[in-house]
């Protein structure tokens, strides 16, 4: 018969997503770590075809950053700005997004 330590049981019981969330809770991260997913969300959004025109994507004090040199590529995304800080937002269950600026 396998005993196991009051610590071990605990452990066994709470999954790592669990971990993960109360470590960021405790560490007072929370907003990083939202910003960080605002930006993969948004490379999700955009459709396969149209990732590789995007150079970079960062998200910083509620902006979401996106980094093209393709100029129509940049125009439909400011036409389809809100729509995307809609679907971010919406997805995050928090308005983490304000803005997003495109260079």
């Amino acid at each position: 018969m396998t005993t196991f330590t009051s610590t071990q049981r605990i452990m066994a019981e709470v999954s790592i997503s669990q971990l993960l969330e109360a470590f960021i809770k405790r560490n007072h991260r929370e907003d990083e770590f939202k910003e960080h997913s605002a930006a993969n969300l948004f490379l999700q959004l955009v459709p396969e075809s149209q990732r590789t025109l995007i150079q970079k994507v960062w998200c910083e004090n509620g902006k979401l950053f996106v980094k093209t040199n393709h100029a129509s590529f940049r125009f439909e995304l400011r036409n389809q700005r809100s729509s995307y800080l809609e679907q971010i937002n919406q997805k995050l269950g928090k308005e983490v997004v304000k803005e997003i600026v495109l260079r």
